[in-house]
């Protein structure tokens, strides 16, 4: 059994595919190329270049203005005609269905988890980048093997109802929530809105499935009574949680700068903890080369899922501490000159940033620990209010250099101003309007022994700062 014609129109020839592709720049010889219309784009435009990269065939709402020598399948609405054979191919291949969401943590929960899973099934397909909403889900449904055990998928939302589609299309048998918080607020009224949306996959389980909550986290209730029937574990960092965990005596919930990058070139434990389950009398050590309450939260998730889905729990805690974020998730790295930039840059909302800046390690002295914020964006009306929200964190996290970028930012700096005015140990603030400006202009301000954290949404582009900084810093 693999993917065909047939698959997109009953009508057509069984035609064998080699997958299904959506841009002609990546496309490969003998994939299926669908037409999608996009707000930028017109894939119609571009049928002729797909033939010539070798396209098997098309999925189109109308005939190319030239003939083309492959064959072509009009359909209504290709991206319509896209969810339904990605469901239909879901269902054939029939594997163990994991599902992620969360305003944070849902990509580190899935490649943590394809981690974990990976060491007791040998044959996982995972989501791959951001191919995470309603074009990109069905794409990644598409390019499942036939032999697939476990698929792994994250999902994304920017407006009420996006989760419940994919997850019609997916039928998710575990659905994991990593958390609820001020994200995408400019498409709904509030948090409780976005909770609600995101609780919309958990209303698609079925009653054998599995529900994994935050435990003790605002919107938790709300998130259990959209579960309804479906069983549900809890994780979180007391005893309260069905899967918690705890400290060895000897660890310390603190971590040192000067052995932190060696730790996670070399996969050693920054901190070490025990997982617990209520459920089972042992626990299990574990640990993970990036430090932060925020990563343990979401190696508990991981924990509950892989736990359900029959891992083993050495192979769990293996699996944990064999993590390693993806570019710009958290990831160590060194200048030249020295400093610690801990790459944080993919994207930004006010809890990853709260996250990010309690989770930063100790510098070793004369070092300091260094902010460069860039705007969370797509915060609707209370964005200028959010960003200003986060001066007590800078003031509570011991930021003495702080470097902000970008129009709503500015109300960061402003807050941060107004509070150290006068006072004896007050916070090197400087902004600038666009992140750009900033380029080879901090290098020059920091120490060797300094703690550089770089965060910002993924339209301010924060990843040319951190290049900046480790590659051509002066």
């Amino acid at each position: 059994m693999a993917i065909s014609l047939a698959l997109f129109d009953d009508k057509a020839e069984p035609i064998p595919l080699t997958g299904v592709s959506i841009d002609t720049r990546t496309l490969r010889p003998g994939e299926l190329f669908a037409a999608v219309r996009g707000d930028r784009f017109d894939g119609h435009d571009f049928i002729g270049k797909a033939v010539e990269a070798g396209c098997a065939a098309v999925l189109a709402e109308q005939l190319p203005a030239k003939t083309v020598p492959v064959p072509v399948v009009l359909v209504d609405n290709v991206l319509h005609r896209l969810g339904e054979a990605a469901s239909r191919w879901r269902q054939q291949v029939n594997p163990l269905v994991l599902a992620v969401t969360g305003s944070c943590g849902k990509t580190t929960v899935k490649e943590m988890l394809t981690g974990v899973l990976q060491r007791h099934f040998p044959l996982i397909h995972a989501t791959r980048g951001n191919f995470n909403n309603h074009i990109g889900l069905p794409l990644t449904l598409l390019a499942m093997p036939e032999n697939c055990q476990v698929l792994v998928l994250e999902m994304g939302m920017s407006a009420a109802g996006e989760i419940a589609y994919l997850a019609q299309l997916a039928k998710p048998d575990i659905g994991i929530i990593t958390n609820v918080m001020a994200a995408h607020l400019a498409s709904f009224a509030d948090v409780q809105a976005i909770a609600d949306a995101k609780g919309e996959l958990l209303q698609a389980l079925p009653a054998t499935g599995l529900a994994i909550l935050p435990a003790g986290r605002p919107y938790s209730d709300q998130l259990r009574a959209k579960a309804g029937s479906v069983p549900i574990l809890t994780f979180g960092s007391d005893s309260q949680a069905d899967i918690y965990c705890s400290w060895n005596d000897a660890a310390s919930t603190e971590t040192d700068a000067s052995d932190l990058e060696k730790q996670a070139t070399e996969n050693n434990s920054a901190q070490s903890f025990i997982i617990h389950w209520q459920a089972e009398q042992d626990g299990v050590k574990t640990g993970l080369s990036y430090p932060g309450e925020h990563l343990r939260l979401n190696a508990l998730a991981v924990a509950a899922a892989a736990r359900r889905a029959g891992v083993a729990l050495h192979d769990i805690a293996a699996g944990v501490q064999a993590f390693a974020p993806a570019a710009g998730r958290g990831g160590v790295r060194r200048a030249a000159q020295g400093w610690l930039v801990i790459d944080d840059s993919y994207n930004a909302n006010p809890g990853s940033v709260r996250a990010a800046l309690r989770a930063m390690p100790h510098p070793l002295p004369p070092g300091r620990r260094v902010a460069i914020l860039g705007d969370m964006l797509e915060l609707g009306k209370e964005a200028e209010g959010l960003h200003g929200e986060l001066c007590q964190e800078i003031l509570d996290n011991n930021i003495e250099l702080l470097f902000t970028a970008g129009p709503l930012m500015v109300q960061l700096h402003q807050a941060v101003l107004q509070q150290t005015q006068g006072k004896t140990e007050s916070i090197h603030a400087q902004h600038r309007h666009d992140p750009a400006e900033w380029l080879d202009q901090i290098g020059p301000l920091l120490r060797a022994e300094d703690v550089v954290l770089v965060k910002g949404s993924r339209g301010m582009k924060m990843e040319r700062i951190v290049e900046n900084l480790v590659t051509n810093a002066l």
